[in-house]
């Protein structure tokens, strides 16, 4: 898949009440701008749910010129999570993400998602493709880049609630990062339950559902 919008192996963009089950995307995709993810683009809208599915897609971008990349999010299964009553569960993702050079913006990356934000939740998921960033700076700060998510609660949704990444793990050997979340916003993400990055022998044995 190649575009220039929201760019995903199934879906591109989630709206409202929408339900996604039992689906799966392989294969490569290719953007420039807004965000991309292995299974869907953007989950950018209200009551949303998707469960027990996955992504074998890399995702990489491409600059949009010669001389700038203008993708805000990138994820392994899924580029931009926001919306109330959303919720992603039981899925996983093993495709490699990458981010061009010379990216402009604010930037998230994560082996599973890159940003998640407005009371999402996402939960007992995991990831395992390598996840890689050209440059570490960018125009505006750091890269946010994350073994399982780029960023985790930049914002709040309409009722105050706070985004959750719950009870997930990646593999901290193929993905080559050492923490599972890049950046988590004060006050507006939170870690619960077991979120911790295993070795690819602990991700075949116990360590993976203890």
């Amino acid at each position: 898949v190649s575009t220039a919008q929201e760019g995903g192996g199934l879906v591109g963009i989630a709206y409202e009440n929408c339900d996604i089950e039992n689906s799966y995307s392989t294969g490569h995709i290719k953007k420039s701008v807004y965000s991309a993810g292995g299974l869907i683009g953007a989950v950018a809208s209200d009551n949303i749910k998707i469960k027990n599915s996955y992504s074998t897609s890399d995702v990489s971008t491409e600059p949009s010129t010669a001389s700038n990349c203008l993708t805000e999010t990138s994820g392994g299964f899924a580029g931009f999570v926001g919306g109330n009553s959303v919720l992603i569960q039981n899925s996983y993702s093993t495709g490699n993400v990458g981010v061009c050079d010379n990216s402009y913006g604010g930037v998230s990356v994560g082996g599973f998602a890159g940003n998640i934000e407005d009371g999402s939740t996402v939960e007992n998921v995991y990831s395992t493709g390598k996840v890689i960033s050209k440059n570490s700076i960018n125009a505006d700060g750091d890269i946010n880049i994350g073994g399982i998510v780029g960023t985790l609660g930049d914002s709040y949704d309409d009722n105050g609630d706070i985004s959750v990444l719950k009870d997930s793990y990646y593999d901290s050997q193929t993905t080559q990062k050492s923490s599972s979340v890049g950046n988590i916003a004060t006050d507006h993400g939170e870690e619960q339950g077991k979120v911790t990055g295993l070795t690819t022998s602990e991700m075949q044995g116990s360590g993976a559902s203890s």
